[in-house]
């Protein structure tokens, strides 16, 4: 039998024990802010780290991320998006000038957006986001767009305003700014880039369907369908060129690979297909004009039913 002092002792350890082990174990204690950042990705865990390092990136870091700043941004790409919608043509001098105010202040209240993200999320961290590139690719050209509208006169842009014009027209882009807020845009586009991979091998199988067609199209018919100007059929093309006679060639015609393809195109988009079929069923004579109806019945029927059809199951 132990003696009473030892058994007491024995109890004493016992109860000591988990205690001791407890405090002999390091215990790990958790952070709240790791626990925050396990829901964030890379950039955004480096974006408050550096935010921590100074005040003034702070600011500029909890203002950037803040959801009323993100509202505040996504008003002005809508506001931009109906202002965009309002130019025509012919417009007055008093609109004209009220449009370029418009679009002027748009310019850079977008680029104090791509600063202020700048210095919110710093440099390396903001070029990392494709949709931050793509903002800065279209700031940047906007910015060219305003420079050269308040340096040069229209008088000295001169033979550049064609070029000039299709820049402004790179306003436009920045509608897609949009999907940067609109979290189903952005899952519609990424799966519509990703779905590229898979239709590129089907694209290569359409050109070459179209391409081959194109030239069966330009063996037949490449400038052998012509139509007076009272719209009767000219039984010889040959002989009417030589008189000098005018001649109506058909909008959609095989007279060159270009037009071959683009009248081949608008055939499997289904596009008025009866009529080009008709068309160039009219000059014909005997059983040529079976083929031609095989022809194009055959171009539509592979080419949009089955090639498209397959094409939009493939993207889906």
């Amino acid at each position: 039998m132990q003696d009473p002092e030892t058994a007491t002792q024995v109890k004493d350890s016992a109860i000591k024990s988990p205690t001791s082990n407890a405090e002999d174990e390091p215990v790990e204690i958790e952070d709240e802010d790791d626990e925050a950042y396990e829901d964030e990705d890379e950039n955004e865990i480096a974006s408050r780290l550096r935010s921590k390092k100074n005040c003034c990136y702070r600011l500029f870091y909890l203002t950037v991320t803040h959801p009323v700043y993100n509202f505040i941004v996504f008003m002005l790409i809508l506001v931009n998006t109906v202002i965009l919608a309002i130019d025509d043509f012919p417009q007055s001098l008093q609109k004209e000038y009220i449009l370029a105010i418009f679009n002027d202040f748009f310019t850079w209240a977008f680029f104090v957006e791509m600063c202020m993200k700048m210095m919110g999320l710093g440099v390396k961290n903001y070029v990392r986001d494709n949709f931050n590139l793509f903002d800065a690719i279209v700031v940047g050209l906007s910015l060219v767009d305003v420079t050269i509208s308040s340096v040069l006169t229209p008088e000295q842009i001169g033979s550049m305003s064609q070029a000039f014009q299709a820049l402004r027209a790179l306003r436009l882009l920045r509608v897609i700014k949009l999907a940067r807020s609109w979290t189903k845009l952005q899952d519609i586009l990424a799966k519509t880039v990703k779905s590229m991979g898979d239709v590129s091998n089907f694209s290569v199988l359409l050109g070459l369907f179209m391409y081959i067609m194109a030239l069966l199209g330009m063996e037949m018919f490449a400038n052998r369908v012509r139509y007076t100007l009272d719209d009767t059929v000219v039984a010889n093309v040959t002989e009417f060129y030589a008189k000098g006679k005018i001649m109506i060639t058909p909008r959609m015609n095989f007279d060159n690979v270009g037009n071959a393809l683009t009248t081949i195109f608008c055939e499997i988009m289904g596009e008025d297909w009866n009529v080009y079929m008709y068309t160039y069923m009219r000059p014909q004579v005997g059983y040529f004009k079976y083929i031609v109806q095989a022809y194009f019945l055959s171009l539509m029927i592979m080419g949009n039913i089955m090639l498209l059809s397959l094409f939009t199951a493939i993207l889906l």
